[in-house]
């Protein structure tokens, strides 16, 4: 992607998106006190999970609702999902982990057999300048 004039910026703190009079991105300046010129600025953010009520409620989190491999929380009685549970100390923010963790908790609410959930294989697939990328794991 490099070859392609793609530049990137990693474990940079960004102080200012600095624009045009239009209202566009022109430069980028970091906490470093660093300014590079763009037309294009691309950032990824991850997710924190909101667990205020869970807390209230007293249930432990530790970056996210602590669940089981069945996705049920300290309290047996109490079933977590999504973005908001923590599972094997994972917190998944997408949504393929999301469609699996619901298929287990569905089957034990149903009563439709005992499931377990190991965890998910977390990927991403996209296309960025006609180059086919794949993650998959931690980076």
């Amino acid at each position: 992607l490099e070859k392609r004039g793609l530049g990137f910026r990693l474990n940079e703190q960004t102080e200012a998106l600095l624009g045009d009079d239009l209202g566009r991105v022109r430069a980028v300046q970091f906490k470093s006190g660093e300014v590079i010129d763009t037309d294009l600025v691309v950032m990824a953010a991850g997710i924190r999970p909101n667990t205020e009520l869970a807390e209230q409620a007293g249930l432990p989190c530790n970056r996210g609702i602590l669940v089981n491999d069945t996705l049920q929380t300290y309290d047996p009685r109490i079933y977590a999902i999504g973005e908001c549970v923590s599972h094997r100390g994972i917190a998944y923010g997408l949504v393929a982990p999301l469609f699996e963790q619901a298929r287990v908790c569905a089957n034990h609410l149903a009563q439709l057999g005992f499931a377990r959930y190991p965890g998910s294989v977390t990927s991403t697939k996209l296309k960025v300048t006609g180059i086919d990328l794949f993650s998959a794991g931690d980076l």
